[in-house]
Parts: structure tokens; sequence; C-alpha cells
């Protein structure tokens, strides 16, 4: 059993910042039918809390858990009145090791031992903000990608002084609240989803630069090609199951000279493919789901339903923006769900 108060044990949350992200947990929290505590450092930003959360409410019609109330937040201007009665807190302060450094010490010093404090940093080091608590050991990263109040991803990770069994009630906790909680290994930075966003980001520029397409045929082919199935499938996984059978390394096998030669970068994967860790990766810690033909099959079709769906949404979305398009009234995506 954890030490730490964790998933349905915890009924009051204290949100610390409340910016654009810190906002959006208290509209998630609240969602989640959890009692909401804010500390806001101004007097005159008290009222900012209960506006950002009316502006949110509409997009959480479909995702309210039982007991969900807007109105189950209040908010202060003294930290540890805020901290009372707390089970779990979430910090959102700005991106400044001195100030996050501090309000997790001041944190620290009001909170029971069994209530863990979770950052929402993008940059900083938890072993760095940690340094000046009494209890290092309950502080965990816990990164949201935005907007933080409909996008499930969450990366956890603890620093240098926490206890790994803090990581993992934390990670118990945001699922229990249907969030996707990922696991780091260690501290890097820019954790996960940014570092695959920045490396993305580097060759769309890369791209652009040398003349190859123009920033909107780029931003073309992401949205309507790759991202559409990474809204499913990551990397991994696709190339996986574009392997058919032979999984991944049948994918390198035959795609990746002709892809990866040009980029510099097929050594890597030639190496990978021919080693044993590459072996241990694909049968055993890749994918716990073996290639079989029907398994394969299974996973395709219900892609290929997500992605008919996707575009389907897509269709709506841009007709209520620009009325171009006209959605079709045809209900095959949503029998092909239901059957």
């Amino acid at each position: 059993m954890s030490r730490y108060k964790s998933g349905a044990a915890i009924g009051t949350v204290g949100v610390v910042a409340t910016g654009y992200v810190g906002s959006a947990w208290v509209a998630f929290f609240l969602a989640r039918g959890l009692d909401v505590r804010v500390f806001v450092r101004r007097q005159e930003a008290e009222d900012e809390p209960h506006g950002a959360v009316a502006r949110m409410w509409p997009d959480l019609g479909g995702h309210l858990a039982p007991g969900a109330d807007p109105a189950r937040v209040r908010v202060f201007t003294d930290l540890a009145q805020a901290m009372k009665g707390c089970d779990f807190v979430q910090e959102n302060a700005a991106e400044q090791l001195d100030l996050k450094r501090r309000l997790l010490a001041e944190m620290d010093a009001v909170l029971p031992p069994d209530v863990l404090i979770a950052s929402s940093t993008s940059s900083l080091p938890v072993t760095e903000m940690q340094q000046l608590c009494r209890h290092p050991e309950r502080c965990v990263l816990g990164h949201p990608f935005t907007p933080t109040h409909l996008l499930r991803l969450v990366e956890v990770v603890g620093g240098d002084q926490t206890d790994p069994d803090a990581v993992d009630a934390a990670i118990a906790t945001y699922a229990h609240w249907g969030k996707v909680p990922v696991r780091l290994n260690r501290e890097v930075f820019g954790h996960i989803g940014n570092r695959l966003a920045g490396a993305l980001w580097r060759e769309a520029v890369s791209l652009l630069v040398e003349g190859v397409a123009s920033a909107e045929d780029i931003d073309k082919a992401l949205v309507e090609g790759p991202g559409r199935k990474w809204c499913i499938t990551g990397p991994f996984e696709s190339y996986h199951l574009s392997g058919g059978s032979g999984g991944i390394r049948r994918f390198l096998e035959t795609f990746g000279p002709g892809i990866y030669v040009s980029l510099l970068t097929w050594l890597v994967f030639e190496q990978a493919v021919e080693s044993t860790h590459r072996n241990e990766i694909q049968d055993v810690t890749f994918f716990d789901m073996p290639v079989w033909p029907s398994c394969w099959v299974l996973v395709v079709a219900f892609g290929i339903m997500a992605l008919v769906l996707i575009a389907q949404a897509l269709r709506d979305f841009r007709f209520g923006l620009t009325g171009e398009g006209r959605p079709t009234t045809d209900k095959k995506a949503a029998t092909m769900m239901t059957e």
C-alpha cells in the first residue's frame, strides 16, 4: 500500500498559480467531481479562475464525472490557507527556478507528508526544485499538454530525492482521473512530448529554409498525412504495424535504407535491427502484443475506423470555421463503430 494519498482517496486538490495551464487544471479537476482550492498571489486575481472555468466548462460537457460542479472551487491569496485539507497539489507557477523552489518549500512546510506535490514545469528538473523541501521525497513532475483540460497526456518523473513510490502514486492518480500518464525513467530537458515536437519543428524549419516547400504546404503534409495516424498510433507502433507479420524489423529492413540514408541516420537503425537489444525490444518490451496476422488485421481495421471518424470530425470543424467542405450526411463511420 502506498504511503501517499492517491486515486480515489483524493477528494480535494490544491492548484497553485492559475495562468492558462493552472486554470485548465482547475477546470479539469472540477470536471472530475473534485473540490479545488486555488492559490493566487494578487487579491485582484481572485476572480480569474472562476472566469477561466466558465470559458472552459462547455468544452467538458461530455466528460463530466458525478458531482462535477464549477462552483466547487475556492480561491485564496494565502498559501497556507489554500493548502488546508488538500490531498494532492498541482503547481503551475512561471518557469523560474527560484520561484518554484520557494513555492515547493512553502507548500511542503504546511502539507502533511503523505500529500503529493506535482509540478507542471515544462523545463525545470524536479531535482533542482525540491532542494529546499523537508519532504523532497513526495515531489514529482506532472507535466500536461495544453489544452490541459482536454488533452490526456501527463509526463511523470521524480527528482534525485523523490521516492519511487511517489512516482507510482502520481501515475495511479492521474490514470484514475482519466489522464494518460507516461513514466520517464530519468529527468531530461523537454521531457518526451516537447522533445518529439521540437525535433519535428526543426525538420519543418529545415525544409522551409532549404526551399523544399512553403510553410503552408509543410503544415498540410503533416496534418493530412502522419499527423492523422499519430492520433491513433505513435511512430514505433505505426512502423511496427506497417511491417505486417514481420513487425518493425521488416519495415526497417524494407524501407529504412531508402528513407534514412538521405537523412544520415540509417546507420543507427541498421545497428538497432541487427543488435540483440533490438530483438529484446521487439519481442519483450517494445510491444507485448505479438504481430500475429489476425491481430495485425484487427488493429489496422480499428485504426481505419478511427481515421474515418477523424476525417469526418475535421470536415465538420472546417465547415464550422469557413463554410467550406460541407460535411456529409453519411452515417457510415458511426455505424462502423457501433456494429
